[in-house]
């Protein structure tokens, strides 16, 4: 039919390069290679020649096919590729061939690779139609019921046939009620070699036409059936299913599809090639007064309006207000660090991580809980929390409520540059002062790699120098010394435990990052902040006009919330209707506002948790005897528990504050409660009133925190600290050593053969 109808030239290179891949991967080749870029997979077909390279660039990059119309496809998408390569691997591991083939997936970003477009709308559901037989005897084996299976392998036969494949005699030995179970597991290796042979045979560069027209029969009864004087618009036929044909046949072009069926578009049929450019509407005070003065606006006609268009924000631009405190703390964030001197506690608590009540023993949590509260000046404090204190959750966009933890939230709208400068100041740190680090200098920029990457991408990348300068600063480092913690347990008596090791020399290494640091800052930072806000921002604009496109029309509050959320948290204090106003568009509807969270979130945490029943907790080193050491063990099990509870209190306030009433176990999450409660109790269900119970006791009356709760000593591994508090006079008798974890050690043969314990 397409040859009668002059159709079929519009699909021969698009089909040779399919035949050509088909052929090659059933003859044993790799015809797909991937590699990682940070969380996503980016796909490469091996091997192609340049004018295929051509073809697949100029047909299926997602760039080209959205300027044919396509913003219906999606950026990201989870492929199995591996499936391509399922020949290769039945030559070199026949038994767990498509087992193999299977892990082979991923996340995968359409918008970074035109191979990735190819493989996700074309190939890979034609590969695992065709290898369809080998998943059912593979993986899949006895996982359906007699009539599912029935159905999948008439499929099977179906697909065959469509396909132009007599490989029933091959097919005979695998298909259903053919005795399968009973072959040994070299006859079933065998059975699907033989398959595999017949489908090489079979097989030329031909295949992609005819598998083309099986595919294109879904995409036209759906079109039918929804037509109305033969036409029908895009949005009413294309599916999540059925974008791929029109991706993988029709390069995403609705139109190339309109015409192949030779019918009309319909009249309310709307194609864009082209979004609309994003103008954001963020402009300061200062900018807006020297605007009213070139058109002889008053100025307190000015301030009327500013406080108009930004009613929450007392009249300043909310993304310059955020600005301003990211730049102070930039700049106080630099000093610390560049003044950080070995006998201090380590800077690792600077960045908030999240956490509020400290319970772990010194030695083992260099982690400082709530360090920024001790290191950076009140009023700094005061103004995270006022701009950061509110956020947005995606569930409900229509709901201000509290944020859990601001200063986290401050840290991830700076994003990379934070991260990473931090990262690698505590790398130098931990390297030097011990205990341990993740990382050497050798391997800084493998473990930085995303971050330098996201930096990078927003065209503010960091010297490659900086890695070399540390490389060889770190062998100038003095020898290992090791980390000992000594106690006294009676005259004469001692023991020691090594915890890492140190070397002498961090103040060449802060030097060093103290100088690049600065200097990235000096010729960085004023642009990475414009662009920090600015990529959010018109990329938000940028996903509002897709859905636009694939609607037809604007799209809900709800709808936009996945991609509004994060601008609006980190720009916004969580308020979509100043992300919408910065984007010059209405807002579909108005937010409320109703926080009742503390803004002493530690304090009222800690309430929670006495409430609960916990209580300040040090593990002792030194106990009385193992059962002693197994009661320690469980009440630091328990304070644990309830040291989860009451911070994911605060969680039950956000629901609290997005429902307007008190959340019930199934809307706090019970799976998640009992998880967490399982260390107190073995019926969360029973345990909830009284955690409820607590949390509206510590809104009523909250507690003041001692401060070792806020924050953690000193590291035992800093050359200031003398050791762990001595053991008092009436403990110096004898004691058995409770090292963690606080299981028992390994008797020795002799303790088994003589009954010792």
């Amino acid at each position: 039919m397409e040859e009668a109808e002059g159709q079929a030239a519009r699909f021969k290179k698009v089909d040779e390069l399919v035949g050509r891949l088909v052929v090659r991967a059933l003859n044993g080749e790799r015809v797909v290679n991937s590699r990682k870029d940070g969380k996503h997979a980016v796909l490469e077909l091996a091997k192609l020649s340049g004018a295929e390279r051509q073809v697949l660039n100029d047909t299926f990059s997602l760039a080209q096919q959205q300027a044919r119309g396509a913003w219906f496809l999606p950026e990201q998408a989870s492929i199995g590729f591996g499936v391509l390569n399922f020949p290769s691997q039945l030559r070199n591991y026949p038994r767990h061939a498509m087992g193999i083939a299977l892990e082979e997936c991923g996340r995968t970003a359409l918008a970074k690779s035109a191979d990735a477009v190819l493989v996700w709308g074309l190939l890979e559901p034609f590969f695992s139609e065709l290898f369809r037989p080998f998943d059912i005897r593979g993986p899949s084996t006895g996982i359906a019921e007699r009539e599912t299976a029935l159905e999948e392998w008439r499929a099977v036969d179906e697909t065959y046939a469509a396909l132009n494949l007599n490989v029933a005699t091959a097919l005979s030995k695998m298909h259903f009620g053919s005795g399968w179970s009973k072959l040994a597991p070299d006859q079933q290796v065998g059975a699907k070699q033989r398959l595999m042979d017949a489908l090489v045979a079979q097989v030329d560069v031909g295949i992609g036409s005819r598998y083309r027209a099986l595919r294109i029969k879904a995409l036209l009864q759906k079109y039918y059936a929804k037509a109305k004087d033969g036409r029908a618009q895009r949005r009413q036929v294309i599916t999540k299913q059925l974008a791929p044909i029109l991706a993988g046949f029709f390069g995403g072009d609705w139109l190339a599809w309109l015409d192949y069926v030779g019918e009309a578009p319909h009249p309310d049929e709307k194609i864009s090639t082209a979004l609309p450019e994003p103008r954001l509407y963020v402009g300061g005070e200062q900018k807006v007064l020297e605007a009213a003065a070139r058109t002889g606006i008053a100025a307190d006609e000015v301030q009327r309006i500013l406080k108009s268009y930004w009613a929450n924000s007392g009249g300043s631009s909310p993304v310059h207000r955020r600005v301003s405190v990211l730049a102070r703390y930039w700049k106080l964030f630099d000093e610390i660090h560049a003044r950080q001197e070995p006998g201090m506690r380590p800077l690792w608590g600077l960045v908030e991580e999240g956490g509020l009540i400290n319970l772990d023993d010194v030695w083992r949590a260099p982690y400082q809980t709530g360090l920024f509260r001790e290191l950076l000046p009140a009023d700094l404090l005061a103004d995270v929390e006022e701009l950061w204190g509110s956020s947005v959750l995606a569930k409900w966009p229509d709901r201000v409520v509290s944020e859990q933890y601001p200063h986290a939230a401050m840290a991830e709208a700076l994003g990379p540059c934070l991260a990473f400068w931090h990262g690698v100041a505590l790398t130098a740190w931990f390297i030097c002062e011990g205990p341990s680090s993740r990382t050497d200098m050798a391997g800084l920029a493998k473990y930085h790699a995303r971050h330098l990457q996201a930096l990078s991408d927003l065209g503010y990348p960091i010297a490659d120098s900086l890695f070399g300068e540390l490389i060889e600063a770190e062998t100038r480092l003095g020898p290992p010394q090791s980390i000992v913690d000594e106690r006294t347990m009676e005259p004469g008596m001692s023991f020691s435990m090594q915890l890492g090791q140190r070397r002498g020399g961090f103040p060449g290494l802060r030097d060093i990052i103290t100088k690049h640091r600065r200097a990235w800052t000096a010729s960085h930072f004023d642009g990475y902040l414009r662009a920090l806000w600015e990529t959010e921002l018109r990329r938000a604009s940028y996903e509002y006009n897709v859905l636009s496109e694939q609607r037809g029309k604007a799209p809900t509050l709800k709808q936009f919330a996945k991609h509004a959320t994060g601008p609006s948290n980190h720009w916004f204090g969580g308020d979509v209707t100043a992300l919408y106003a910065a984007l010059g568009l209405k807002a579909p509807a108005k937010q409320e506002r109703c926080l009742i969270m503390p803004v002493d979130r530690v304090c009222f945490a800690w309430t929670v948790f006495q409430v609960l029943g916990g209580r300040p907790f040090h593990r002792r080193v030194v106990v009385d005897s193992r059962a002693d050491a197994d009661r320690q063990g469980e009440e630091q099990q328990r304070n644990h528990a309830y040291k989860r509870l009451a911070e994911e209190s605060l969680w039950y306030l956000q629901l609290q504050e997005v429902l307007g009433r008190s959340p019930d176990l199934d809307d706090f999450g019970a799976s998640k409660f009992e998880k967490i409660a399982a260390g107190v109790t073995s019926d969360a269900e029973q345990f909830w009133p009284t955690y409820v119970q607590a949390i509206e006791q510590a809104k009523v009356s909250p507690q003041p925190a001692p401060e070792q709760v806020k924050s953690t000593p000193v590291f035992v591994g800093s050359p200031q600290h003398a050791g762990q508090k001595e053991v008092t006079p009436a403990e110096e008798r004898d004691r058995v050593v409770d090292r963690p974890p606080p299981d028992p050690p390994k008797r020795s043969w002799l303790s088994h053969l003589l009954g010792w314990r």
